[in-house]
């Protein structure tokens, strides 16, 4: 059973001893606001991961169908900062060092699993993810690849054309997803604090490249200004 919250941490956790994942699902949600979600092999987990959304990923080194380190790596591939840590008995070097070069790994926490060190890690890596999700050059919101390096707006390989002002408010409504930023923000952003007019075309060209989407969206938000929406489960970040 999974424990709603609001604005709780969501971590996908794979481990194919029931009664340890039991018992540490049941550990981190009374020790945080957190959202716990099981896999009982490292396939199932792989669904679950390109399923939904998830801030944190615990799993265990040794599982079947897909072990940990496998599935990191193939979690790496589609999500460069979601924080990744290894849970196992297992504490010879040898297994700690192939998990943290081929899966990229986080960290690795030794079984049994202390919550009070646990929980302070967890939050930290997310913190350092948000920071990272942030700065990052490529982000691909459902279809579309931002790439704020060279400025470009991509969709099934088509790029868009786009204006300075138009790069601009773009980058500044993805670096803020799914929440409101202020016209009179994005206008100091683009002109200076000039005509409001000024912003609105920028808006309306950029709702026109996001248009094939069901799920990328430029809602106004009346009196105060623009939001950039989509599901967490369609952005991914490089």
């Amino acid at each position: 059973m999974i424990i709603s919250r609001r604005n709780a941490v969501t971590i996908l956790y794979a481990d194919d001893d029931a009664l340890s994942a039991r018992t540490l699902k049941l550990s981190l949600e009374r020790a945080g606001n957190f959202e716990v979600v099981v896999a009982a092999d490292g396939q199932e987990a792989w669904e679950y991961f390109n399923a939904r959304y998830f801030d944190a990923c615990l799993l265990d080194v040794h599982m079947p169908e897909l072990d940990g380190v496998e599935l990191a790596a193939k979690i790496r591939t589609i999500n460069a900062v979601v924080p990744i840590v290894y849970i196992s008995a297992d504490i010879q070097l040898e297994t700690k060092i192939k998990g943290f070069d081929i899966g990229k790994a986080d960290d690795y926490c030794e079984k049994p699993i202390q919550i009070p060190v646990l929980v302070p890690k967890i939050q930290a890596l997310v913190r350092r993810a948000n920071e990272q999700k942030a700065a990052s050059d490529i982000i691909a919101l459902d279809k579309y690849i931002f790439n704020t390096r060279d400025c470009t707006l991509t969709y099934d390989g088509v790029s868009f054309s786009m204006k300075l002002n138009e790069v601009k408010v773009l980058k500044e409504l993805v670096g803020r997803l799914n929440k409101t930023v202020s016209r009179d923000e994005l206008k100091q952003l683009i002109a200076g604090g000039g005509k409001e007019s000024s912003l609105y075309p920028s808006v309306a060209i950029l709702r026109a490249h996001f248009r094939d989407s069901s799920f990328v969206e430029i809602l106004t938000i009346q009196g105060i200004g623009y939001c950039l929406t989509a599901p967490k489960e369609c952005v991914r970040y490089f």
